[in-house]
């Protein structure tokens, strides 16, 4: 009998904690909200690794298929050549015109330095996506479109676990529906002590915090996207990387030696997978971070100069690609 009422209080204050733990998940989840309606949301759950996805078919913000930009069709025109564009809130960007994003104007640099192709541009960005949401991204929808070429902005944030450490606006959080709040919640904070005690053990404490997370979570990233480079082989299409930076506070000299190493070791480990891959950081360093920037709170997204910065770096990079196919 005392076995069973041990049991039985043990169990007890488990469901305790668990329900506590529920109830406290279900206020962040509403602060999340910020009183905002549910069903006007532009995101809504998915039943695979994106967490959630974007609704389609919202007036004046998504197409049929769910991703901000013109209206598509699975089946491209004979002679078409399709690039198809993977990327984050950079690639996304609701907050300025869709015709200053660096995919609107990027396809029409490729039209007017490649006049006798026929060039399309499909914008598959998703604010919020970090890596494995978007290799599920690529599998779930990308390939359906069956693009010529895969150009994906690999921004120096996108190695967060949006479930671990956010970065995503808490829209992982709030979409996601664990077993265990209680073990979820611990496990949250093992992970976080052990990249703690990981970036100490390298000393790169003072490294920006985007980097240090490309550094801890390199097998994780590296596992996809070596699944990318299989999925490409499998399906006749090649892979361009270009890597996007995390806009320093004042100054460059904040990434310090060890940051920009963090950097050109992921340009090498990219071009090992054989992804002809772009470095944008080295591009974006010529000049003040405040020149491109969106805004000085702003760490990670470009203005409209930012995106004519990228639009013709790309254009420069991948015409002679494109003209040789």
């Amino acid at each position: 009998r005392k076995v069973v009422l041990a049991l039985a209080t043990t169990m007890f204050v488990l469901g305790v904690i668990e329900l506590g733990f529920r109830v406290y998940d279900a206020r962040a989840r509403a602060e999340i909200l910020d009183g905002r309606n549910p069903d006007r949301l532009l995101t809504e759950i998915a039943d695979d690794g994106r967490i959630f996805k974007l609704r389609p078919n919202r007036k004046g913000k998504t197409n049929s298929h769910g991703f901000r930009d013109l209206p598509r069709r699975h089946r491209k025109t004979p002679g078409t050549y399709r690039i198809a564009v993977i990327g984050d809130s950079v690639t996304m960007q609701s907050t300025i015109q869709f015709d200053d994003l660096y995919t609107t104007r990027l396809g029409n640099k490729l039209a007017d330095m490649l006049p006798d192709r026929r060039i399309e541009i499909l914008n598959f960005g998703v604010t919020g996506y970090g890596t494995l949401q978007q290799l599920a991204l690529l599998h779930s929808e990308v390939l359906a479109f069956r693009p010529n070429t895969l150009l994906w902005e690999f921004h120096l944030n996108d190695a967060i676990d949006p479930l671990v450490d956010g970065g995503d606006g808490g829209l992982g959080k709030y979409y996601s529906r664990p077993t265990s709040a209680v073990l979820w919640s611990l496990q949250r904070r093992w992970h976080r002590f052990q990249r703690a005690r990981s970036i100490r053990a390298r000393g790169l404490e003072n490294v920006p915090s985007d980097l240090q997370h490309q550094v801890y979570r390199w097998r994780v990233i590296g596992d996809a996207f070596r699944e990318v480079a299989d999925t490409a082989a499998e399906n006749d299409f090649e892979v361009y990387v270009f890597v996007y930076p995390t806009w320093p506070r004042e100054n460059w000299q904040e990434y310090s030696p060890a940051g920009f190493a963090v950097v050109d070791d992921l340009v090498t480990r990219f071009e090992s997978f054989g992804f002809e891959t772009l470095n944008l950081v080295e591009v974006f360093r010529r000049e003040p971070p405040s020149k491109y920037r969106l805004a000085s709170d702003d760490p990670w997204h470009p203005n409209q100069a930012g995106h004519e910065v990228i639009a013709e770096e790309l254009s420069q990079w991948l015409a002679p690609m494109v003209s040789a196919e």
